[in-house]
Order: C-alpha cells, then sequence, then structure tokens
C-alpha cells in the first residue's frame, strides 16, 4: 500500500507485509484487518479512522477501529497489534433514530436522518438520489440510523453503502452496474459453481399478524361475566345490550381503566364485565388540598350498575363488534419449475422453504414476498468465483463475456450479481509496491429478464410505507392547574366533573377515562 494512515498519521512501515485483509458482502459492513508492529509506546485507540490507499493515491478502505489485540514477546519491547476496523457505515450505529416521516421521497428521509441525527460525522448525503415513488409513512421507534436505512432499502428496492469518501450512497439497486465487463483479460484464476442450496419452487411464508375486518359475536348474558371471542382484540369492540349501544366510556382497557365496566385486552380473547366498576372513582365527598381556599370536594352520589340500572340481566342479549388479529400464512408455487424437476429427478418434484417474515403484518405483503423469493430463490443459478485486480462493491450487476466458458450475460438483461468481495495483499511487487488482489463471488441473474427486471419486480410489489410500531417516550410532568369546587354528576349516563371557579391547586391525582374536564 502507498499510505496506511491511523487518525491522521501514516503508520505504513509499523505495517505487517501482506498481513491486510478486506472483505465486503451484500447488506453487510465491509471490513478490513491488518497487522502492526510497535516498539514504543504508540498503540492504536477504538474509534481512530484508518485509511488505506493504493498505488494511485485512491482510497480502497476508509473506515474506523473497532477491536485491537496485542500480542508481547518476552524480554523485548516488541508488541504485534491485530487491528479490526469496520467502514464509516459504523458511525451510523451510534444514534437512534426516533420520530415519523409522511408523503416524502426514500432519499429525502435519508438526507433528513443524516442531518437530524450524524451531524459532525462526515458523511455527506450528495450522493443520495431522491427519485422514485413517495413514502406514505415511515416510522423509526429508536432503531440505529444503520437499520432504518435499511428498512427503507427493503421498501424500496434501493441499495445503501457508505464508500471511501464518507459518501453515503442511495439509489436503486436496478440501476447499479459494475463498471467493468468480465472477459478473460481480467481474471486470473475462475471458478463455476452449480449447486442448488436455496432452491425452491414452493415458498411458505409466515408472517405477523392482520387486522380483520369487523366481525360480531352475540352472548346471552348469564350468570359469567366473561364473553370469549373467536380472536385476539385488535382494538377497541363496540357493545350493544340489546339494540343499545354501549357508550365507548364504559370500555376500557384491563389494567389500563379499572373503573370502567367492560374491559377488553389486547390480542386477548376475552371481554369482561366488571359490576360495580364506576363505585371505586373516589370515596365520596373526599376533599383534595388544605385550607378553605384550596378544598376541592369531589361528591358521588351514583351508583352505576348495568344489571341494576341499564337493563342487563340474565337474559339480555349482548353483542361484540371487534377487530381481530390472526396470523398471515401464504403459499405461492411454480408450477413450471415443478414439472422440471419432476422430469429430471422423478417423484413430485416438489421442494419446499418456509421463511418467517414477523415485520410483514398483510396477506398482500406476505404474498410479494412469496413470489420475490421464488423469483431470487427458484431457478437453479450459478455461481462464479474469480480473481481480480478490479475493485468492485458488492450488490453490483456485472456483464460477463466468457463465451469459451459458455458464460454470456450481459446488464440489463442478464448480468451477474456481486454477493462478496474480499481483497489480499500478494507477493506480487509493482513499482516498489505490493499488488493488491480481490476475489470475487458473483451469481447469475434470474434466467426470465434478468436482475434489474427481479428488483422492479420486488419494488413494485412492496408497500412504500415502513411502520416500526408508533413511537412513544413517556416523560413525567408536574403542573399547576387553577380549581377549586368541583363535583362528579350524571350528564347522559356519563359523569362529568364540573369545574366552576378558579383557584389555584396543585394536580395531585390523574382522571382517567370516562371523567371528562368541563369548563
Amino acid at each position: 500500500m502507498k499510505t496506511f494512515t491511523i487518525a491522521g498519521t501514516d503508520q505504513t512501515a509499523r505495517q505487517l507485509a501482506k498481513s491486510l485483509s478486506l472483505t465486503w458482502e451484500l447488506g453487510k459492513r465491509g471490513n478490513a484487518t491488518f497487522e502492526l508492529l510497535s516498539s514504543d509506546s504508540w498503540r492504536p485507540t477504538r474509534g481512530q479512522e484508518v485509511i488505506l490507499r493504493d498505488t494511485n493515491n485512491v482510497r480502497c478502505f476508509a473506515g474506523t477501529i473497532v477491536e485491537s489485540t496485542e500480542s508481547f514477546f518476552n524480554g523485548t519491547n516488541l508488541r504485534k497489534i491485530l487491528v479490526d476496523c469496520s467502514d464509516m457505515s459504523e458511525k451510523m450505529d451510534r444514534r437512534l433514530v426516533a420520530g415519523t416521516f409522511l408523503n416524502l421521497q426514500a432519499g429525502d428521509i435519508v438526507k433528513a436522518i443524516i442531518a437530524e441525527y450524524m451531524t459532525g460525522s462526515g458523511i455527506s448525503t450528495t450522493d443520495v438520489s431522491v427519485d422514485g415513488e413517495l413514502m406514505v409513512k415511515a416510522t423509526f421507534n429508536y432503531s440505529t440510523v444503520n437499520d432504518s436505512i435499511d428498512q427503507l432499502c427493503e421498501e424500496t428496492g434501493n441499495i445503501f453503502y457508505v464508500d471511501e469518501d464518507s459518501h453515503l450512497h442511495f439509489h436503486a439497486q436496478a440501476t447499479y452496474e459494475s463498471p467493468f465487463v468480465l472477459d478473460d483479460t481480467l481474471w486470473s484464476t475462475l471458478s463455476v459453481r452449480k449447486g442448488k442450496e436455496d432452491y425452491r419452487n414452493r415458498q411458505y411464508i409466515l408472517g405477523g399478524y392482520e387486522t380483520s375486518y369487523a366481525q360480531t359475536e352475540d352472548f346471552l348474558y348469564g350468570e359469567s361475566d366473561t364473553f370469549t371471542v373467536g380472536r385476539g382484540v385488535a382494538e377497541q369492540p363496540r357493545i350493544w345490550i340489546g339494540s343499545t349501544e354501549v357508550l365507548p366510556a364504559f370500555i376500557g382497557v384491563k389494567g389500563l381503566h379499572p373503573n370502567r365496566p367492560f374491559q377488553w385486552g389486547y390480542d386477548e380473547t376475552t371481554i369482561e364485565y366488571v359490576r360495580d366498576a364506576k363505585d371505586n372513582i373516589v370515596p365520596n365527598s373526599q376533599k383534595y388540598g388544605t385550607g378553605d381556599e384550596a378544598d376541592i370536594v369531589v361528591s358521588v352520589d351514583y351508583h352505576y350498575d348495568l344489571v341494576a340500572a341499564d337493563g342487563l340481566t340474565p337474559a339480555s342479549l349482548v353483542v361484540i363488534e371487534y377487530k381481530g388479529r390472526f396470523p398471515v400464512f401464504v403459499m405461492m408455487q411454480d408450477d413450471a419449475e415443478i414439472a422440471a424437476r419432476a422430469a429430471v429427478e422423478g417423484g413430485s418434484g416438489v421442494y419446499d422453504n418456509l421463511a418467517t417474515q414477523e415485520d410483514v403484518d398483510s396477506t398482500l405483503r406476505c404474498e410479494s414476498v412469496a413470489v420475490a423469493m421464488l423469483r431470487r430463490y427458484g431457478h437453479l443459478m450459478d455461481e462464479i468465483t474469480f480473481t481480480t485486480l478490479q475493485k468492485v462493491r458488492p450488490g453490483m450487476i456485472m456483464s460477463v463475456n466468457l463465451p469459451d466458458l459458455g458464460i454470456v450475460s450481459s446488464f440489463p438483461t442478464g448480468g451477474y450479481l456481486v454477493s462478496s468481495v474480499s481483497g489480499r495483499e500478494t507477493g506480487r511487487v509493482e513499482n516498489d509496491e505490493v499488488v493488491l488482489e480481490y476475489t470475487v463471488k458473483a451469481v447469475s441473474g434470474e434466467p426470465i429478464g434478468g436482475w434489474v427486471d427481479f428488483f422492479k419486480a420486488l419494488m413494485d410489489g412492496l408497500r412504500h410505507s415502513v411502520d416500526d410500531s408508533d413511537v412513544h417516550l413517556l416523560r413525567k410532568v408536574t403542573e399547576t392547574i387553577a380549581l377549586s369546587e368541583a363535583y362528579l354528576k350524571r350528564y347522559q349516563g356519563a359523569p362529568i366533573l364540573w369545574v366552576d371557579r378558579e383557584d389555584g391547586v396543585e394536580a395531585t391525582k390523574s382522571w382517567i377515562g370516562f371523567v371528562e374536564l368541563v369548563p
């Protein structure tokens, strides 16, 4: 290597010859390992930047130190230091993203995330593409910057990486073409592997949970106060006693609204009726505050019992309308591939595969994932491995022109997808510099249409919305409100907290559920 700098200082003289190893894999960070010799007090520190440049002074790796291991030699002050580095995207694992973006292009969301969370990191967004459709909603619930952008890539079919100049690239996978065509002038060793691992022609997808349409179930109220529905409840149900609907204020979540007579739990199949639930709000004529001017008198002079007051008898019809949760499970198959395998191998020709996608929570999206997996793994593909002095990146689509080997496939209708790249120092020296050689693995594209069509179809089948559940940040808040006299009274079956005068009183109790403030 021409230069080898750590924290801006040239440390080339310390590097052990042929100790450098570089690796990049599709969907993973780039890594570099190397060994140094030191006989003084200098040592590398975790987090320091490492820059490796080739003979043309072009950066071939840039990253930060994540780990170092020192070996000592007894009787000497000589130390051997093994250094492990990750590329510049490692910086994006240090910050968490929490927030929601609405109706923005994915590239604009990426730029906003970097501007908000990576200020001062040196990561540039000048190579972020903002082409493509709008994202209806993107919610990130304290995920790392890397994971957040990964989610956007999954939803758009894009690819992202941070290059050696700390430029973040975010663009369509289908347009990521290799800078060279692999022909006989660019490789020194080459092998072709024909296997069938990961092959499948029938794909099962076990997804997350989907919410059903509203459905109703009827019950006759008897001695039991529990009503069991067919599925776990996804959101607050509606309830009727006969033809009269129960007010929503009387339906609450178990453990959260103990004073509401009907209580349900998320993903639970039971809805319970709690007798006399409202008698437990506050004791009769309970006072808050001290002194004549600060007293707040809360009087409760009603008794709420649906059995006694509102006609719920052992023969009452109780109707519950709810939306249930159910697991998504789909199956897709390629009949032509099944027939082809049966013709060659005999038997049914079926190759089953089950994939679990807990974050995919709709039948349509699971079907899209199943189709994408069949397009990706539903054909027997070839893998080529070759050594070259030319550098490529995982995710690139590379044209191959090797007619003597029977391999001719060109971008954009074909091509090979680069899956991994590794680099090492060879024993060869050119212009007084050790030559860096790369080993590249690439797999053949989808037989019909190639990789470009595959990634475009994958992108079209995905919903343009990222939802990592709602973002909740709980904070303790202390606030003073103005109250004097207050009392509870019934208004169309619902109690109301009435406030009619202003005095400064510190709020010491929360009123939750069906209690409503009226100015």
